[in-house]
């Protein structure tokens, strides 16, 4: 399990914050099996789970599904350049 963080964009109450949400990563097992049995690559697959959002502050904030939706998106990119 691994911690990976993106910046995103999230409107609050008519303002707009630029946010550092954070997410735990954990891999799909190397060598896993996907539902049509097709080899599974580890670095692409997994459970993305939100963990926090921070402002630019250092405070968490509260956030809708689609912020974190947004920003899931996003560390999957992370995860798949990386």
């Amino acid at each position: 399990m691994r911690t990976i963080q993106v910046q995103s964009y999230a409107e609050l109450d008519d303002i707009e914050y630029e946010l550092t949400f954070e997410f735990e990563y954990t891999p799909t097992e190397k060598g896993s099996r996907g539902f049509y049995g097709e080899q599974i690559e580890p670095d692409t697959h997994g459970r993305m789970d939100f963990y926090t959002a921070i402002d630019s502050d250092g405070m968490e904030v509260d956030v809708l599904p689609r912020h974190i939706e947004a920003a899931t998106e996003l560390a999957w990119q992370q995860v798949s350049e990386n």
